[in-house]
């Protein structure tokens, strides 16, 4: 580990302990806990996210197409990414950076598991894009498939370069509110196109549908 990365642990550390956790338990146990504290920060991150999200798609039970899942997927990530930009921007401590700084097995162990899935997440905007390709859709379902593939792997490839590779360099995430930010409004974006798409789909097929029983 470099000497700047040291630095910024130790430094980290500090600001943690005695900001955050010395007022409430105590000059002891205060490096003891803050592992914990922020194994609890990151699990809440991920957690809560998934539950909103299941809580907006609680009447979609039984079938889920290839759209729909994606659309799942972004706006947890849409809402993940927002937990870290406003907790950020709130407290002034970066969640990732606070993670790497208390805990760096756990934290490099978490980027493990988010990165491969977020390469399944790659994989299916792939086999979105071929399918609407290669089957009969409208000009705007084929832009939303490019759209939607073109910001996955530019957030992915970003999140790679600024906080996977440099986990793997045991090195702190260059990460802040305002990429966190950025992040959280793109899959926001692409979620209200997935969205008004799938409504205009609704309406013509409803409207077909009244077509011919008339």
């Amino acid at each position: 580990m470099s000497t700047k990365s040291k630095a910024y642990i130790n430094r980290a550390n500090k600001q943690i302990t005695d900001g955050y956790i010395k007022p409430y338990i105590g000059k002891t146990y205060a490096k003891k806990y803050a592992s914990t504290i922020a194994s609890l920060i990151s699990a809440l991150s991920i957690l809560v996210p998934l539950i909103l999200v299941s809580l907006i798609f609680n009447k979609i039970k039984t079938y889920f197409s290839l759209q729909k899942i994606i659309i799942f997927i972004q706006i947890y990530l849409s809402i993940y990414f927002s937990i870290l930009s406003l907790s950020s921007l709130i407290t002034g401590l970066e969640p990732l950076k606070f993670f790497f700084a208390t805990s760096q097995s756990r934290y490099i162990c978490l980027q493990i598991l988010q990165t491969l899935g977020y390469v399944l997440y790659l994989l299916l905007l792939l086999m979105y894009l071929v399918l609407v390709f290669s089957t009969e859709t409208g000009l705007s379902t084929k832009v939303l498939g490019l759209g939607q593939t073109i910001v996955g792997f530019a957030v992915g490839l970003h999140y790679y370069v600024t906080v996977f590779h440099r986990a793997v360099l045991n090195q702190p995430p260059k990460s802040n509110w305002k990429i966190n930010g950025v992040y959280a409004v793109s899959f926001l974006v692409i979620c209200v196109f997935a969205g008004a798409e799938r409504r205009k789909k609704t309406y013509l097929e409803d409207g077909v549908d009244e077509g011919k029983k008339s």
